[in-house]
Order: structure tokens, then C-alpha cells, then sequence
């Protein structure tokens, strides 16, 4: 694995600069240690994003088609997995939605000992908290009227509120300012409600991790290196090696070296390479509960568009311009589900072959073939409109059920290593709730909201309630919050790493991103992982710390 450079060396490397990674990495970095960060993905200043993820070299994370966006797709068998790739990681895609889990799910047994008391996390939810810039969602625009209704017709408008968010909303005639760090922070402009969050905010208002912890990260001397695809691990006498290999060119590239490494690769990068190490037997990882227990959050994914060939002046670009954000308001069915809101920004209609008219019960696929016959002008509505993502709203629904899948990393019959499924339990591509949801969204949206007698709007303007297409024809739902596969637990019988998130019987690697979390989070997981990497980053620094303190009064008593 030797590479052409000579290795380069760290204090810490950190593989992956998401909310694992960049946390960590400033945490560090404060206290004085040389840190480098690896990440697979490119570096995005506000005007690369693209317009509408139909710009796909922008949007899309595919290097085979020489596509290095922002968005990665994945299909394992049973999930389709969402995921961000970039220096930023998830938020430089994600719905800016930080919001802390129930104290019931932080009980949860699953968890180590010194984690399942919600007071032990207080610390550092409130650091995260004041890093992201979260405040509360202060406008109600269409998508949150409609999921108000949808709480009305399920029993629980009592339960709806905005979403807690990271975005500045100052005034927008207001010039670029630093609205979080007294002048120490990059310049921002205020949200301007267009809807594009989960493409890339173009104007500078989302809170992505290049706006807080990993800028000041490199102001306090980490080095972050964009489109270096971490390829192995190996060890020497003075620590870790990390090998790597150029994204865009293809080719093998620097080797680095440090006696501690983070990986915070986000799920599947982390478990790509822990087992792909076992497999191939680099690392000797005899860790039963490796790759076991990965949960979607419960996710599903349904929603409703107006079936009309709409005019760009009255019900296209300039509506959806001042729309909303991604995601501004939820509501709690029950217990153990919420539901989010969601929209796309105009003219982003990447998704729009992925929905299919909403089909229930146990022959979905039949269903869905005879519905051409049986509704064809439904099919040929959905099919005039002419701007899908301004015509459509998406509801995100997430349980804290105990629904999970295994993964491991082996050889197909044709010789080609992936990462694959390998069990775990039946996850449920429909949901009674989130069908119900979606049909009383359809019925909102199939209605004129200015006329208060709830009069039907014309024929060819009622909405269609939907579906993803794989939930119906291959019984696989989408998930955008993969967790857990390498857990934090106890013992190495209950999980992968410990409380200080070191794996077991390999001192010196770490892992601190959404893999360690060992429950359905029943929210977006963003500030959770963000809090754990908090509590992470301080006891490792103390520890590194109080070890150099000591080495070095060795050597003056020597």
C-alpha cells in the first residue's frame, strides 16, 4: 500500500467531515493538536450548488458518470439510502432540521450505562445547539398550513409546531452580516424561503458545517483534504497509517500517519470500511455486533401533487420562490411517529419519476399495473404538470420502532466486493399512518384554501396522493437516517465501540458519526450526532492531553 509521498503526520485523522467529523475536528484543533481531516467528496463555496437537482454533474454524487455533487443514492436490498457527500458532509444537503430526541428514546437500554441519563447530554446538546445557530421556524406558508390540516384530520393539531432549524432568518434588504459569532464568523444573507435547502443553499443562509465547526476548525490550523477516498488502514510502530486515493483522478494518493484516528464517514463509510477490513482480514475485528442493527429511523416517505399543467406565472417559479424552507413545521400522530412537511424548490424534478399513485394492502404492484387501466387520467394528469417539485408537498415519517437490517462486506459471484444486506428484520415499506397522512394531504391540497366552505377546486386540478415507486414495487423503503452498525455500548458483546466511542481491543481508532447511535432517533439525527461528537471531542482532547502532560514529566525525571 505504499504510495508515491511520504506520509504525512497528525496528532489526529479524521476520516469524513460531516457532523461526527467537523465537531471533533474543531474540538481538537482548539486545544492544540495537528489535525487533518479526509474527505471523499469535493469542497462547495455557495454559487457551485446547483439551481435544481436536475443540474446533475452538481447535484448528484456519482464519480462513475463524472458526477461529484452533493447527493449520493444507494440501493441495498430492502432500502434505498439518501446520503450527502462533500466537505460539510449531510448538511451541505440536509433540511437544516436540528431537533433533540425524547428523553424515552436517550433512556433506551440500548445505550451505555453513562449515556441513558438525558441530563448527560444537556452540555453538549446546548453547545451544538449554539454552534448551529438552531431557532425556531417563524413563517406558516403553504406546506405548513397543509400539515396542520393533516394533524386535524388525525387528531393531533395539538401537537403541531415549526421545526427547530439552523438558518439565518434576518431581513433580506439587510447586507452580508455574521448574525452568530460577534464578527468572528463568515458573512451571511438572510433566508429567502426558496425552498432549496436539500439542492444547496445558493444564498448563504443554511448553517451547513463550513459556516460554523469546520470553519473555525481551519482557523485554529486543521487541514481539511477535499476528494481523498480513504482506501485502508494498516499500522505501524509509531500508529495508524491512512491510505489514500485521488476521487477525481482515480489514482492512489497520499499515505497519512497519526496514532489516532476518527472515522466519521457517515454510516456507510464507516461500515465500508470496518468491514471490508474483516473481510479481507486487514484488521482483525472480532466484533460480533460489527454491521449489526442498522436502523432506517423508521422512515417513509409519501406525499401529494396538484395534477395540473400550471402556468409558470400563477403556480410555478414565482409562487414557489418565496414558498418556505425545506422543512418548517412537524406533528406527533402518536408516541412514537412524527411527521414532517417537505418541499423541493421550482423546477427541481430529479425525483418526480420516483412517484407513483398512491397504492395500499398487500398486492401494491398489481395494484399499481391496474391502476394505468383503471385511473388512466390520473396517470395523464400527474404527467401534464408541468413544474412537479412547486406542485408537490413530501411528508417525512418517522417511528422509533425496533425495525433494523445487517450489512456486511463480501464478494459477489462475478468478483466484485460490496457492501450488502445480509438479515435482519422485515422493515415495513407501507405505513396505515402515512398512507392516511397522505390522502388527507391530497384532499387539502384538492381544495381552494381561500374559499372557506372547502369548495373543490376544477377536475384537472385535484391532487394526487403518492408513493415512492420502490416502496410499492419492490417492498423497499427510502430512508435519508441510517443509524447504528457500530454502536457504542458496554461491551464488545452489546456493541462495536465503548463510551469514549473507541472500538474495542484497537486502541487509537475511533468512531463518531451516526453509526455509534444504537436507536431509532424518531427525528432528524443531525443534532444528535453533533451533541455525541461534542461529549466525544472534550474527554478525547482531556485524554490526549493528560497522556502528552505525562510523557513529557517522564522524560524530565529521566
Amino acid at each position: 500500500m505504499a504510495s508515491d509521498k511520504l506520509a504525512q503526520d497528525f496528532d489526529v485523522i479524521i476520516v469524513g467531515s460531516g457532523f461526527g467529523g467537523s465537531v471533533s475536528a474543531l474540538r481538537l484543533a482548539e486545544r492544540g493538536l495537528r489535525v487533518a481531516i479526509l474527505e471523499e467528496g469535493r469542497r462547495f463555496r455557495d454559487e457551485d450548488f446547483a439551481e435544481s437537482n436536475l443540474q446533475l454533474r452538481r447535484y448528484l454524487w456519482a464519480p462513475m458518470l463524472r458526477c461529484f455533487g452533493v447527493q449520493a443514492l444507494t440501493l441495498l436490498r430492502g432500502v434505498w439510502l439518501l446520503h450527502g457527500k462533500g466537505v460539510g458532509g449531510g448538511s451541505l444537503v440536509y433540511a437544516n432540521t436540528l431537533m433533540q430526541p425524547s428523553e424515552t428514546v436517550l433512556r433506551n437500554a440500548l445505550w451505555p450505562k453513562s449515556l441513558r441519563e438525558p441530563k448527560e447530554w444537556d452540555q453538549y446538546f446546548a453547545r451544538a445547539r449554539k454552534m448551529l445557530g438552531v431557532t425556531k421556524y417563524p413563517y406558516e406558508g403553504e406546506p405548513e398550513a397543509a400539515l396542520r390540516a393533516v394533524a386535524r384530520d388525525l387528531g393531533c393539531e395539538s401537537t403541531f409546531h415549526p421545526t427547530e432549524v439552523g438558518v439565518y432568518f434576518g431581513s433580506t434588504e439587510q447586507g452580508p452580516v455574521d448574525p452568530y459569532f460577534e464578527g468572528r464568523g463568515p458573512l451571511r444573507r438572510a433566508c429567502t424561503r426558496c425552498g432549496a435547502c436539500m439542492v444547496g443553499c445558493r444564498v448563504g443562509a443554511k448553517n451547513t458545517l463550513m459556516k460554523n465547526y469546520l470553519f473555525f476548525a481551519e482557523k485554529h490550523g486543521a487541514e481539511i483534504h477535499a476528494e481523498r477516498r480513504v482506501i485502508r488502514l494498516s499500522r505501524d510502530a509509531s500508529g495508524w497509517l491512512v491510505h489514500t486515493k485521488d476521487v477525481l483522478r482515480g489514482v492512489k494518493a497520499e499515505t497519512w500517519r497519526a496514532p489516532r484516528v476518527i472515522l466519521a464517514a457517515g454510516v456507510l463509510g464507516t461500515l465500508r470500511l470496518l468491514l471490508e477490513h474483516r473481510a479481507k482480514s486487514w484488521l482483525s475485528l472480532a466484533l460480533p455486533r460489527l454491521g449489526r442493527g442498522v436502523r432506517t429511523n423508521g422512515e417513509s416517505l409519501v406525499g401529494a401533487t396538484r395534477s395540473v399543467r400550471s402556468s409558470l406565472d400563477t403556480s410555478g417559479r414565482a409562487l414557489a420562490s418565496a414558498r418556505g424552507i425545506s422543512i418548517g413545521a412537524a406533528i406527533h400522530p402518536d408516541a412514537q411517529t412524527k411527521v414532517e412537511s417537505v418541499i423541493y424548490p421550482s423546477g427541481s424534478q430529479l425525483l418526480r419519476g420516483l412517484a407513483v399513485p398512491l397504492q395500499s394492502g398487500s398486492w401494491r404492484p398489481l395494484q399499481l399495473v391496474f391502476s394505468l387501466f383503471r385511473r388512466p387520467w390520473t396517470w395523464w394528469n400527474l404527467a401534464r404538470t408541468r413544474d412537479w417539485a412547486a406542485q408537490s408537498i413530501i411528508l417525512l415519517v418517522m417511528q422509533t420502532t425496533e425495525d433494523f437490517i445487517d450489512l456486511e462486506f463480501r464478494r459477489s459471484w462475478w468478483g466484485r466486493w460490496s457492501l450488502r444486506r445480509s438479515g435482519g428484520t422485515r422493515l415495513p415499506s407501507q405505513l396505515g399512518l402515512a398512507q392516511r397522512a397522505a390522502l388527507s394531504l391530497a384532499r387539502w391540497m384538492s381544495t381552494d384554501p381561500k374559499k372557506t366552505s372547502g369548495e373543490r377546486l376544477a377536475s384537472e386540478r385535484l391532487a394526487v396522493a403518492q408513493n415512492v415507486i420502490s416502496e410499492v414495487l419492490l417492498a423497499t423503503p427510502t430512508t435519508a437516517h441510517i443509524l447504528g452498525g457500530a454502536a457504542l455500548a458496554d461491551s464488545q458483546d452489546q456493541g462495536v465501540v465503548d463510551e469514549n466511542h473507541e472500538v474495542f481491543g484497537h486502541q487509537g481508532l475511533f468512531v463518531c458519526d451516526g453509526s455509534v447511535i444504537p436507536v431509532n432517533l424518531g427525528v432528524n439525527p443531525s443534532l444528535t450526532i453533533a451533541a455525541l461528537a461534542e461529549r466525544f471531542a472534550s474527554r478525547l482532547a482531556d485524554r490526549i492531553l493528560s497522556e502528552t502532560a505525562n510523557d513529557f514529566r517522564k522524560q524530565v525525571e529521566l
